[in-house]
């Protein structure tokens, strides 16, 4: 009878595990942007992973995206723009900061979401930015924020923060990157924006929607920072069927059995 229920476990536990493995929909891009289009085909995702679903890029506070060319050194491939940003409320001039970009409302976002009751795990976002213009006293940030950690001029709603100059620190105590937003010179190059977010547990295993606002930072209106290749990268991961506890469950009773029959002997 031992022997029985120890061929039985094991053969619960490796059909639990093969379901889990099975459910697992690997898709390292969750979505995309290159934003080499014309103004508003910018907005629209150019790829989207496996089992994903991703909103075009809406904008508040801000006007019509449209194109910058930054002449960085090395120069860009043919083609290769940014998306250009301005922010159109909020006074001028004013004190680039994360309360005063939080209080104008200029920001665009998107949402990804998991399909077919399925869970999304996101583990980096990344972008290219630049501050269109080569005005190298010019203030431009950007700092990112989600629904799952809340939207708000806190430390702990900021994902990821950038400006231009080294003394900028929107807010008081938020942890900038020591990366700068290069201006749009051929003294700067392109420049990567990364952060890795897979430690962040509201952003794992979420059954509904994530949506991303980037806040834009400027010291006037019609002041443009440009973004490229933006990149939200991840897992799909199916939801374990039910059928999947109660092969742990059963496999669990098992085990416990088998040890107090050893135990009494």
């Amino acid at each position: 009878m031992k022997t029985n229920q120890t061929l039985i476990l094991r053969r619960l536990l490796l059909i639990g595990a093969s379901l889990l493995v099975a459910g697992q929909l690997q898709a390292d891009t969750l979505a995309f942007w290159n934003m080499d289009g014309l103004g508003a085909t910018k907005t629209n995702v150019n790829t989207v992973g496996s089992g994903a679903a991703v909103t075009p890029i809406s904008t508040v506070g801000l006007g019509a995206v449209g194109t910058t060319v930054p002449s960085f050194s090395p120069a860009l491939a043919a083609g290769d723009n940014y998306a250009a940003f301005n922010r159109v409320l909020g006074p001028t001039p004013e004190t680039v900061g994360l309360s005063q970009d939080f209080a104008n409302a200029t920001y665009f976002q998107f949402t990804l979401s998991p399909t077919g009751g399925q869970l999304l795990n996101v583990s980096s976002l990344s972008f290219n930015a630049d501050a269109a213009t080569g005005t190298l006293t010019a203030n431009r940030e950007v700092f990112v924020e989600s629904s799952k950690t809340g939207y708000g001029t806190s430390s702990a709603n900021v994902l990821y923060g950038a400006g231009t100059q080294s003394a900028l620190n929107p807010g008081g105590g938020i942890n900038w990157s020591s990366t700068l937003i290069p201006f749009q010179t051929s003294a700067y190059s392109e420049t990567l924006f990364s952060v890795d977010l897979s430690g962040n547990s509201l952003l794992q295993n979420i059954s509904d929607s994530v949506t991303f606002r980037f806040y834009i930072g400027t010291d006037t209106t019609s002041q443009n920072i440009g973004i490229d290749n933006l990149t939200v990268n991840g897992s799909i991961v199916a939801a374990p069927e039910p059928s999947v506890y109660a092969l742990a469950g059963l496999g669990l009773m098992l085990c416990i059995g088998n040890w107090r029959r050893m135990s009494k002997a």
